[in-house]
């Protein structure tokens, strides 16, 4: 058709309305809005102010902007209304036959009506009142003729509701709507249907260039605001489209995506360079959209797009060398701060924080600071998952911290980020960084982690007051506090600890989770050389032990054997890392001596062969270490009687005795009838050979023995305070307390001074055994201590009277024969 203009619909504002946009050149291109020349379609209402549409106007509306919109139609202007500018003409728009009247369309289904007019009809409005009258008669649209259509045909105006309630309604949905209007190119109001809820919408994570108003009181536009806004109406104007909405601004605007088959419109807007990606929105967007938003950013920064055309790209803080390494984290300060030693580099200690998150900060008791809710919580977090481990870092950016230039890293372990994981249980919050500042790869996960725990109202972000976690210090209460708690920490033969601080090689201060207790904790049996402390350095590998110690007992979960309190307060006892005995670690290492009357230690045997071991290999202190030679002469034993009672004979020579008075005997009865009392209570112990535990005799009695060896489900043990053997089962083993493990055994090796068996006669063996068992066992009698052969004492034997000896009659040796005894029964020793 000759004479008439070409654009393309932009927008239908009404059934008899429309926005024409023609070719774009050089920005966006120019408009016109177009009312069709003598026709009038049913008014829309305004639900602002309360004023209902005419019925079928949103129907004739709707009609229009299905067929219309984004589609290219040409047109002719017929006349402007002298007063309001308004433009009146003719559109048209390509059909089956050809290009037809918009308006002809419209009356034909009933949509709008001609103008009343008083003048002539002209040819062209005969055919139109022809349409109508068809329309009328067919009942079409407008003119419907069914009873209380017409009433039906008015959009209802929806009751007022709160915008949390209505996101809390469509959360999680795609929601059917049609956009309206623009106001920047990522600011619209939509019509949600089918409720016809009308709602101001940001989109999420982005942000375009807007419109701000100047002291004339006009809309002035950001640079590419214009081009923003085109960009968008263009595509999306007026268009059905499916909304996501995700969250709401502090003036209860949503914020929200736009589901189109065309596409992401964000992506694209910020891809062209036409929007900036946000932190303050980006929450509420997917993490993987956010990663695509993130991406198109960098790609319109590279490329210096639009609003990027002078971007300067920051310098990174991080050297490229510094950049990613695999590291072991060595301690936990807090949530978000912690200590690793870098592979591959001498060990040394190099301090970091999680990039962009901020846990609870933890206290200063030596300040008076308290920690902050959930501080304790974040912290053991943490370590429960990091320490001692080897994980990857990123290092994202450094910081000045006090006048330290400080990493801050994002850390995984097996992939998993544990900043992360940290923010979604609720033990740290999102740090919202500028624009132009540098932060974690993982911020757009963080991000969510963030709202999915603020949705679960997950400890930082529950209501109401936060709790704070106090811990009961022990250390601080001196040996009457330690004495009480004591008895608690002796319910369990072995209690879970976590090892807070390392103060010696020795010495660690452990939190007791079952408790809640802090306690100092001294390793029984062993001594370390001292670290170094102010200007002292130390003993020789002093440090060197310290060290060692840190590197594997440190914020490390420990299991602990407590037996008592020493003077100071600390508690002496057992320390196991991954069910090894630390105290043997370190003899082992050759970091210790034993200390005196560690052989009343049940892994007294282990220590022994640990230094042993060390020596031999000449390990740290036994470096320089050379064997004593024997001495020459045995040590002069003191002569005295005592009186004993005979509790196990070996054989002639060899018996077992306990002295009589001694109040250990006393203690012994009193824990015998314990024991036994009620036996059932006891607690079942694996017989490991070394040990000292409690077996049951075949007299159905519970006493204390050594396991001398374990095989097939059965012990071989020594009952220690008597001096008998036998083979006990398994599980007539039990656990002996830690107080009667200090005991000593009561039952003494002897053998008769000077005299050996006759081993060449077995029936003399036999019968040396039988007599002096006759003689003595379970009797009281006198011996008088003479000298030492290995463990035995070795002794002459009288009955209390004296008028019977058990021994040689004179002494040095010399042809001797037993008293009341066959001279064939014993010899000298020659």
């Amino acid at each position: 058709m000759e004479g008439l203009n070409k654009g393309v619909v932009k927008a239908v504002r009404s059934g008899d309305t429309i926005i024409v946009m023609g070719a774009p050149v050089r920005g966006p291109p120019p408009e016109k809005e177009i009312t069709f020349s003598g026709v009038v379609a049913p008014r829309l209402g305004n639900a602002a102010k309360d004023v209902k549409d005419e019925p079928f106007a949103w129907a004739s509306r709707e009609f229009l902007r299905s067929n219309l919109i984004g589609k290219q139609v040409q047109f002719r202007i017929d006349g402007t209304h002298p007063t309001t500018g308004r433009c009146f003409g003719s559109v048209y728009i390509a059909g089956p036959q050809g290009m037809e009247c918009v308006t002809d369309i419209l009356l034909r289904n009933g949509f709008v009506k001609m103008k009343d007019t008083e003048r002539e009809l002209t040819a062209e409005q005969v055919e139109m009142a022809a349409l109508q009258s068809k329309a009328e008669e067919e009942g079409r649209g407008m003119w419907i003729k069914e009873e209380g259509v017409s009433a039906k045909a008015v959009r209802p105006i929806p009751d007022e509701i709160e915008p949390a309630e209505l996101l809390k309604d469509v959360k999680g949905k795609q929601v059917p709507a049609i956009i309206e209007y623009f106001r920047d190119g990522s600011t619209f109001r939509a019509v949600l249907l089918p409720t016809f809820r009308n709602i101001l919408v940001h989109l999420a994570g982005i942000k375009c260039p807007g419109y701000a108003r100047n002291d004339d009181g006009h809309d002035v536009a950001q640079p590419h605001a214009d081009e923003a806004k085109y960009f968008i109406e263009s595509r999306l104007l007026h268009r059905e489209v499916r909304l996501e909405l995700t969250g709401l601004d502090k003036m209860n605007g949503f914020f929200g995506s736009i589901i189109s088959p065309a596409g992401d419109i964000s992506k694209e807007l910020v891809r062209v360079g036409l929007a900036k990606v946000v932190d303050w929105s980006i929450s509420f967007v997917s993490p993987q959209k956010a990663v695509d938003l993130r991406g198109a950013d960098k790609v319109a920064k590279a490329q210096r797009l639009r609003i990027w055309k002078d971007y300067v790209p920051p310098v990174s803080s991080v050297k490229e060398d510094d950049k990613a390494f695999t590291a072991k984290v060595s301690e936990v300060i807090s949530g978000d701060l912690l200590v690793v030693q870098r592979e591959g580099v001498q060990k040394k200690d190099m301090k970091l924080s999680l990039a962009s998150i901020r846990a609870p900060r933890m206290g200063n008791a030596k300040k008076g600071e308290k920690d902050q809710p959930f501080a304790f919580e974040a912290k053991e977090f943490v370590r429960s998952r990091l320490i001692g481990k080897k994980v990857d870092i990123n290092v994202d950016y450094v910081r000045k911290v006090g006048e330290d230039d400080r990493p801050f890293a994002t850390i995984t372990l097996k992939d998993k980020n544990v900043a992360e994981d940290l923010v979604k249980m609720g033990y740290a919050s999102v740090i919202r960084h500028r624009m132009d500042e540098e932060r974690s790869i993982a911020y757009e996960a963080l991000m969510a982690a963030e709202t999915t725990a603020q949705a679960q109202k997950k400890n930082l972000h529950k209501t109401g007051d936060l709790p704070v976690h106090r811990i009961n210090d022990v250390a601080q209460g001196g040996v009457a506090k330690a004495k009480q708690v004591l008895s608690f920490l002796q319910k369990e033969r072995e209690v879970e600890a976590i090892v807070d601080f390392v103060l010696s090689s020795t010495r660690v201060k452990v939190y007791v989770p079952k408790e809640n207790c802090m306690v100092v904790v001294a390793m029984a049996g062993v001594q370390c050389p001292s670290g170094p402390r102010g200007d002292s350095k130390g003993d020789p590998f002093g440090a060197e032990a310290l060290a060692f110690a840190k590197d594997k007992l440190h914020q490390r979960d420990v299991t602990i054997e407590f037996d008592q309190v020493d003077k100071s307060g600390a508690f002496i006892g057992t320390v196991y890392v991954n069910k090894k005995n630390f105290a043997v670690t370190l003899a082992a290492e050759g970091f210790a001596k034993l200390r005196p009357y560690y052989d009343k230690l049940p892994y007294a045997a282990e220590l022994e062969s640990a230094v042993e071991e060390a020596k031999a290999s000449k390990r740290k202190i036994w470096e320089n270490y050379v064997e004593e030679k024997p001495a020459e002469k045995e040590e002069q034993v003191v002569e005295e009687y005592v009186k004993v009672e005979v509790t196990e004979v070996v054989d002639g020579v060899t018996f077992y005795a306990t002295r009589k008075g001694d109040k250990a005997l006393e203690w012994l009865a009193e824990q015998m009838k314990a024991w036994n009392l009620d036996s059932a209570s006891l607690t079942p112990q694996r017989p490991q050979k070394g040990q000292v535990v409690l077996a049951k005799f075949s007299d159905g009695t519970y006493y204390r023995a050594k396991v001398e060896d374990v095989k097939g489900g059965r012990a071989f043990v020594t009952f220690i305070d008597y001096g008998n053997q036998a083979e006990v089962a398994s599980e007539d083993v039990k656990a002996l307390d830690s107080a009667s493990l200090r005991v000593p055994g009561l039952a003494r090796m002897c053998k008769l001074a000077f005299l050996r068996l006759a081993e060449e006669d077995d029936d003399l063996l036999v019968e040396a055994g039988t007599y002096l068992s006759r003689s003595t066992f379970e009797k009281v009698m006198m011996a008088k201590v003479v000298g030492k052969e290995g463990n035995a004492l070795l002794v002459d034997l009288y009955t209390p009277d004296g008028t019977v000896r058990y021994g040689p009659i004179v002494h040095p040796p010399s042809p001797l024969f037993f008293a009341r005894a066959n001279s064939a029964i014993a010899s000298t020793k020659n």
